[in-house]
């Protein structure tokens, strides 16, 4: 029998996964296709065959994409015979702008200071 010297904190009050799925969602918003593909649901739900013909790209691609915004929480898929549907999931993409105006206020970046930089 083998017992573990640090019992494992529940899993909603783990900092350090949260901290791991923080790092999901940022790594998901970081790539302009995936940001593209949240404006193409922008308001609506789409199956990847529609998202295809929308961006040009190749079904395994956006599916492949697609994926990676699941898995950060930041859309909801559900199937439909042979086709998957994807819908922003609007609270937790909420939630990851507001933390990340958050983190650019904490660090003193604001429009003004961008607007400013030289080559703005």
């Amino acid at each position: 029998m083998t017992t573990s010297r640090n019992p494992q904190p529940d899993k909603a009050g783990d900092p350090q996964r949260s901290d791991q799925q923080i790092v999901l969602v940022f790594k998901a918003l970081s790539h302009p296709f995936r940001l593209e593909l949240l404006r193409q649901l922008s308001g609506e739900e789409a199956c990847v065959c529609n998202l295809v013909e929308r961006t040009g790209r190749p079904q395994p691609y956006v599916s492949q994409q697609m994926s990676v915004l699941r898995r950060a929480g930041l859309v909801t898929s559900w199937r439909e015979r042979q086709q998957i549907h994807y819908r922003i999931n609007q609270d937790r993409l909420h939630r990851a702008l507001s933390l990340a105006a958050e983190v650019g206020g904490a660090a003193g970046v604001t429009d003004a200071q961008h607007n400013d930089s030289p080559g703005a």
